[in-house]
């Protein structure tokens, strides 16, 4: 992730990670059953473009489908498990693999690897990331790597750090890139419920120098995000925050959303020197939960983007 880089883009997909009961950090008391939920892009007049609907059983992913309105244009993800925990993602387009994500957990349960492998219309692989963990008492070391000859030989692309805490938080991130030597962190900061509230990022330069990038600051109403139900239930909040950094850094889709145990109400950045706003629209289910939120953000005063998430439930 590269925080100096954060940008406004539309970006339509989700995510790549695992799941773990006692990872889980959501109520699982009486917790609702979330039979499906879909995500609506819009264009500026607000006409959905583009919608994702994703499937889920017992609250954890099993498959989604993508579709461009103005060309009926379809892709499908398949979501398998093995032993409770998130085995693979597969993703299809046309009836044709594109990619698929693998992940490997050593003995405790903990991931230590993460594997894309893209595809060919030939159904061979190309590209090959592949995100490797290594985990000591404090801090979680990470490698990213990537082969151009479907894994034969790879090149280092970055090495990071990751510190959770108690709870699972991310805390503290650190990606520094092998190309430029430029050192990324990320310090976060998280409510009593693990919701978090402050996000600060610094970016130190190969003479020491640093330069502060955009302060997140988030705020949230009492109900209960389905989306964090899913997420967790589909990832376990410990990978999701190992591999939290591989979310678009676009601004406008408010990563912090996937996995706040409380629905957002306010969220503002100091990036673009207070020119980028944010309005969130959350519609109650039985008091307590979501049904919809609504998200849009705005560049001087003036809707750029806007998505939607809509749960149904048992």
């Amino acid at each position: 992730m590269k925080t100096k880089n954060c940008c406004l883009v539309l970006f339509f997909s989700f995510f790549l990670f695992s799941c773990n009961e006692e990872e889980t950090t959501v109520d699982q008391e009486n917790q609702i059953a979330i039979s499906h939920y879909i995500q609506k892009n819009y264009d500026l007049s607000g006409n959905v473009i583009r919608t994702i609907e994703y499937e889920l059983a017992e609250n954890k992913i099993v498959s989604s489908v993508s579709t461009v309105l103005a060309t009926s244009q379809t892709a499908n993800s398949v979501y398998a498990y093995s032993s409770g925990k998130l085995a693979s993602i597969s993703n299809y387009t046309n009836a044709s693999m594109t990619s698929q994500s693998n992940y490997l957990y050593n003995s405790s349960g903990d991931l230590i690897e993460m594997r894309q492998n893209s595809f060919d219309a030939s159904n061979q692989i190309t590209t090959v990331q592949k995100h490797t963990f290594t985990h000591t008492a404090d801090t979680i070391f990470s490698q990213w790597n990537r082969s151009t000859d479907g894994g034969a030989t790879y090149s280092t692309i970055a090495n990071l750090k990751i510190v959770l805490d108690q709870n699972n938080n991310r805390t503290f991130f650190e990606d520094q890139t092998i190309a430029n030597e430029n050192i990324d962190r990320v310090v976060s900061i998280y409510d009593s419920n693990n919701n978090l509230i402050n996000e600060q990022s610094i970016n130190v330069f190969p003479d020491g120098t640093t330069a502060v990038y955009p302060t997140n600051v988030y705020t949230y109403t009492n109900q209960v995000n389905p989306l964090a139900l899913a997420t967790e239930a589909t990832y376990g909040r410990k990978t999701f925050m190992m591999l939290s950094h591989l979310q678009t850094n676009a601004i406008n889709n408010i990563n912090a959303r996937n996995c706040t145990p409380n629905s957002m109400e306010t969220f503002s950045t100091d990036l673009g020197d207070g020119t980028i706003t944010f309005e969130i629209e959350n519609t109650p289910f039985n008091v307590n939960y979501t049904k919809i939120s609504d998200y849009k953000t705005f560049n001087s005063g003036n809707l750029f983007t806007r998505f939607s998430l809509e749960y149904f439930f048992e």
